[in-house]
């Protein structure tokens, strides 16, 4: 009998030990607006996804977020999960992200902007939405805080 147990325990050990290798922790960082006026929620856990969607970087640079909202429909769709690069710059104007605005809201939008201009665009892919200019010393209370590399999407009940 104790031989059995045993068996389990090791055999326990190494599944975990050959999924650990397959998945690594991210942090989940709760909803995020897919328009405006919302705030992000501060919980905090940790979600598992494949390592090979974050391929060689370090989970660290990552986080999830949930969309919440209908302003990047259909590209994004209320309730999606999101990977997002932990940036502080989109690198290049027309990639979407995710923006913190005044310090208490968060919105995923395309972000346009044009090198040393002191604007920037928040595009809603749903052409019911309007953009958003944010400018001046606005711009000041704003910052970018991830890229958008992957939509994780369930499409029905198991």
């Amino acid at each position: 009998m104790m031989e059995a147990a045993h068996e389990d325990a090791a055999r326990e050990s190494a599944i975990e030990a050959a999924l650990s290798s397959y998945l690594v922790y991210i942090h989940y960082a709760g909803p995020v607006a897919a328009h405006f006026d919302a705030t992000p929620d501060d919980a905090y856990e940790q979600r598992t996804i494949p390592a090979e969607w974050i391929g060689r970087r370090k989970p660290e640079d990552f986080f999830l977020a949930t969309v919440s909202g209908d302003s990047m429909y259909p590209q994004f769709h209320d309730g999606d999960d999101i990977l997002c690069l932990r940036c502080s710059d989109m690198g290049a104007s027309g990639r979407i992200g995710i923006m913190l605005l005044g310090g208490d809201e968060a919105t995923v939008k395309r972000i346009e902007y044009k090198p040393g201009e002191d604007w920037i665009d928040l595009i809603p892919i749903n052409p019911e939405f309007k953009p958003r200019r944010i400018e001046g010393v606005d711009l000041e209370q704003c910052r970018v805080v991830g890229r958008v590399i992957k939509v994780i999407r369930t499409v029905d009940l198991i």
